[in-house]
């Protein structure tokens, strides 16, 4: 087998295994009355590749949303394919195979320019958080989700845009600068969670050893930060304060932001339950239950652990890029959101978790422990037929309004205190 040819043979099987877990997607329908009627299924959409359309596409904001390259991507397939939503689907999984190319040669490229360990190390640190992300169920709402399809476009400008700062570290040549910053704006052109790029960057210095006090360090990334300030209005503007938020003291927001992370970060180790929707645990104006003040004190746990292990610069890498990924969808800023976590919001911060967790188990099967590596091994393939399997079934989960309707019944019937919502109502109304 010629050499090339056998270098990219774990990242081929990666890319069949997810073809695999997914592939009862195309079946799937729109969601109608779950965003995808207005979404997707609008005049922009139907409105073909005319200048006067693309114009209005990039000027003007729809539903608080603001995702112009995203509306393109529907355009480009309405005019080839129409409202096809099996056509709608593969696109979606396109990207998402997109992505996991993307990210098998990021994490490779990053582990080279900054990990001390060996070639053979690496490679199988990347060919196992490679495929943890790509198969991993909290991945499926903005694969399976036509509407959350700007996540997968955002991030696929991202993580492109951090291989291209990987080969600026690498070069110091101006193009792949500007080049960088160019993908930067694609990102946030993609969705507004792109704004902490400029930060990422300095995660990426700060792993390479680039050296954060140098003057020339910070100077680089002030063009990126400028992009973010004036693209992270838009959509502020656009959507406004949800005055439901408004109306929670900040210390409640505070506790808001602790149960998030938490919830997050167990998603991410072991999905059970995923939802469509995640209400918030209280109304304004009640009291925070008194089980809810112990999320602030784990935060602080976790934070005091990852600070003893400070050292491992891989750690603090992966940490870091959970926490920052998710830093605008914590709610300490009080921003319009129905939900108080979602799973499209993991799948660019589950990167960190799904690296962590490969460097991990690398490191313990590399202790030649021979009960330790028996024991690790028949884990973790039973943990990865865990999370295929729970993909697959949740891809089904994901079918049409129906699905999504059958969950938010069972859902208002566990929360009464939520049925008299506005959103709720108008979803319900349409059955």
């Amino acid at each position: 087998m010629p050499t090339r040819i056998k270098r990219y043979c774990p990242l081929f099987f990666i890319l069949v295994m997810t073809c695999i877990v997914y592939y009862p997607l195309p079946e799937n329908d729109f969601l109608y009355y779950w965003d995808d009627q207005w979404c997707v299924i609008n005049p922009y959409t139907s409105g073909g590749l005319t200048w006067e359309n693309l114009y209005r596409i990039f000027t003007e904001t729809h539903g608080g949303q603001y995702s112009p390259l995203n509306e393109i991507g529907y355009v480009l397939i309405y005019s080839l394919f129409g409202y096809s939503p099996a056509i709608f689907h593969l696109a979606g999984l396109g990207v998402h195979l997109l992505n996991v190319v993307l990210l098998y040669f990021f994490l490779s490229g990053l582990l080279t320019q900054s990990s001390r360990l060996t070639t053979m190390y690496n490679k199988q640190i990347v060919f196992l958080a490679t495929l943890l992300w790509a198969v991993h169920p909290v991945n499926v709402e903005p694969v399976a989700w036509i509407s959350a399809s700007k996540v997968l476009v955002y991030t696929s400008f991202y993580l492109t845009g951090l291989l291209c700062y990987l080969k600026f570290i690498r070069t110091e040549k101006l193009s792949y600068y500007v080049v960088t910053l160019a993908l930067a704006l694609c990102s946030c052109l993609g969705k507004e969670q792109a704004v902490v790029f400029p930060l990422c960057l300095l995660l990426v210095d700060f792993v390479t050893d680039r050296g954060l006090l140098r003057l020339k360090t910070w100077e680089e990334k002030l063009p990126f930060l400028l992009l973010s300030l004036y693209m992270g209005t838009i959509p502020m503007l656009a959507q406004g304060f949800r005055r439901e938020e408004l109306d929670y003291p900040l210390i409640d927001r505070v506790v808001f932001a602790a149960y998030s992370l938490i919830e997050y970060l167990t998603k991410c180790l072991i999905p059970i339950k995923l939802s469509y929707l995640y209400p918030f645990p209280i109304l304004p104006g009640y009291a925070m239950p008194f089980h809810y003040w112990f999320y602030p004190v784990v935060v602080v746990f976790v934070v005091c652990c990852i600070y003893l292990l400070r050292q491992k610069r891989i750690i603090i890498f992966t940490s870091l890029f959970f926490l920052i990924h998710l830093l605008f969808v914590l709610h300490i800023i009080p921003i319009s959101r129905f939900a108080i976590v979602a799973d499209r919001y993991l799948y660019l911060p589950g990167v960190g978790v799904c690296l962590l967790m490969a460097y991990l188990f690398v490191t313990i099967i590399h202790l030649k422990v021979k009960r330790i590596q028996f024991m690790m091994i028949v884990g973790l393939i039973l943990y990865l037929c865990y999370l295929g399997c729970y993909t697959n079934y949740y891809v089904r989960q994901w079918k049409n309004s129906d699905s999504v309707k059958k969950e938010l019944r069972e859902l208002i019937n566990e929360r009464e205190d939520i049925k008299n919502m506005q959103e709720l109502q108008q979803l319900m109304r349409n059955q």
